[in-house]
C-alpha cells in the first residue's frame, strides 16, 4: 500500500481509540456521579424528610395556635365592649381602670403575635 494510505489508516484507527477512550472515561465518570448521587439521597431521604415532615408539624400547629388567638381575641373583644357600655352607663372612665389597661395591652401582643405567625406560615399546609 501505499505511504499516505498507511498513515491515513494509522490516523484513523489512532482517532478511534481516542475517542474510545474519551467514551470510556465519560462512563466512568457518570458511574462516579451516579453513586454520589445515589449516596446523597440516601442521606437526604431519610434526614431531609424527617425534617419537613417536623416542620410541617409545627407550621399546623402554629396555624391552630394562630387561628385559637383570633378566636381568644373575638370572643374578648365582645366581652370587652359588653363591660365598655356598662362602664358608661355607671359614668365610669373605664380606660383608666388597671385590669383594662392590662387587658389592652395583652390583646396588642396578642395581635402582633398572630401577624407575625400569619406572614410566617404559608397559606396552603
Amino acid at each position: 500500500m501505499n505511504k499516505k494510505v498507511m498513515q491515513k489508516i494509522v490516523s484513523i484507527e489512532k482517532q478511534e481509540l481516542t475517542a474510545e477512550k474519551i467514551d470510556l472515561s465519560s462512563v466512568d465518570v457518570l458511574k462516579k456521579k451516579t453513586s454520589e448521587a445515589k449516596s446523597f439521597l440516601k442521606k437526604y431521604n431519610k434526614g431531609l424528610t424527617r425534617e419537613i415532615n417536623n416542620a410541617v408539624q409545627t407550621l399546623k400547629e402554629a396555624r391552630k395556635l394562630n387561628d385559637d388567638g383570633f378566636s381568644l381575641r373575638g370572643s374578648g373583644a365582645k366581652d370587652f365592649r359588653a363591660f365598655g357600655r356598662k362602664a358608661q352607663e355607671l359614668g365610669v372612665d373605664f380606660l383608666d381602670i388597671p385590669e383594662v389597661k392590662e387587658y389592652l395591652n395583652t390583646m396588642r401582643e396578642l395581635d402582633e403575635i398572630n401577624s407575625q405567625i400569619l406572614k410566617a406560615i404559608p397559606s396552603k399546609i
